[in-house]
């Protein structure tokens, strides 16, 4: 009688335990169900069969099925996360490492190069934020255009008070100070407009010159390269690798100084159609104060 048959008549089960490591659960036969299932490779089914011919309602062929199914999917999900992690960490020492690589191979002119680009994204996020509390909402702006066109000028009032921006900041300084203005109102009301103009179209002069300083100062990286692979070239005309090397390196600081003049042009050029925007709402708003309090 082998070892099975024992089992079978003696009532006693294959052992069926639980072991959590961390917090992943793990089904743990019985020595002999492992060894089994190791070295003839059965199928699972024919374990979960065998175990459920001790228990006939299948109690046993559930916890067996769940818990196995919960081990294997955490096991492949955690591997899964760590080879993803690995390879994420490895990709990005790798970008980094060969981003310090072509900067350092650049030469000298990548350090000014390196501040363009610094200012750009500084002055990109600066008048960004900027725009965003001094460009009023065009509704705002259409709605008290009515309204002083219509001579209610408290209402339009109660309008700029409740509003933001540049626009409303000039329609509430002019109606505070409507009563004293007198025959000087078209010439302060276009000497406030004026101002806040000039805060609105503050740096967007710099970032102009970075746009075409940027080219020039990788043009002058890869002149400077190349005199340096040309004087070295004296005795080695044979080694043409080396001056392909020397040329393919010297034209570095060119394709940086172009990715700076191309970033600088978009973000200019995004700026820019916000401060025309803003200019258009304090012009109309202007005119409208203008014809509103003296009756034009």
């Amino acid at each position: 009688m082998n070892e099975e048959q024992r089992n079978g008549e003696s009532g006693e089960k294959p052992e069926l335990s639980r072991s959590c490591k961390g917090s992943r659960p793990a089904v743990v036969l019985s020595q002999r169900g492992r060894q089994t299932m190791n070295r003839a490779r059965v199928p699972f089914d024919f374990i979960i069969k065998r175990l459920a011919r001790h228990e006939p309602d299948g109690r046993w062929e559930k916890i067996f099925s769940f818990q196995f199914g919960c081990a294997f999917y955490d096991e492949c999900n955690f591997y899964g996360r760590q080879s993803a992690g690995k390879k994420g960490r490895g990709n990005t020492m790798g970008i980094f490492d060969s981003a310090v690589g072509y900067f350092v191979r650049g030469g000298l002119c990548m350090w000014p190069l390196l501040f363009c680009s610094l200012a750009v994204i500084f002055l990109a996020v600066e008048r960004y934020v900027y725009y965003r509390q001094a460009i009023s909402d065009t509704k705002f702006v259409m709605m008290f255009c009515k309204e002083m066109t219509r001579g209610k000028v408290s209402e339009a009032a109660e309008l700029a008070e409740g509003a933001s921006g540049s626009a409303a900041k000039l329609a509430k300084d002019i109606l505070s100070e409507k009563d004293s203005l007198g025959q000087s109102l078209e010439s302060v009301t276009y000497e406030k407009t004026d101002r806040y103009l000039n805060q609105l179209s503050a740096h967007l002069d710099y970032l102009g010159v970075i746009i075409g300083l940027s080219p020039m100062l990788g043009l002058l990286g890869t002149i400077t390269g190349m005199m340096g692979t040309f004087s070295s070239m004296t005795g080695q005309l044979q080694n043409t690798a080396g001056v392909t090397a020397g040329l393919a390196e010297a034209l570095i600081t060119t394709i940086f100084g172009l990715v700076i003049a191309i970033t600088g042009m978009l973000v200019h050029a995004y700026l820019n159609a916000r401060y025309k925007k803003a200019m258009l709402d304090l012009d109309a708003v202007a005119d409208a104060l203008i014809s509103g309090l003296s009756g034009k």
